[in-house]
């Protein structure tokens, strides 16, 4: 008795996914806007190291973005 084996062919669908560049881009912009928000902090802290805040008033005077000398003077 001979056997004969077949082997059965089914055809596999393969799921398409969506492209990964909507995210990558998405990622890149978000990314983006956080690296500025952060270099935009760090410069506006390194401007007022030595300065008064703006928008700081001492009995009616403006002081802001004066330096503690000038407004001790």
């Amino acid at each position: 008795m001979s056997q004969t084996s077949q082997t059965l062919r089914i055809p596999i669908k393969i799921a398409r996914t969506a492209p990964p560049w909507p995210i990558l881009v998405a990622i890149m912009i978000f990314g983006g806007m956080l690296v500025t928000l952060i270099f935009s902090l760090l410069i506006y802290q390194v401007y007022f190291l030595n300065r008064v805040y703006m928008g700081v008033q001492i009995d009616g005077v403006e002081v802001g973005t004066l330096t503690r000398a000038e407004v001790q003077q």
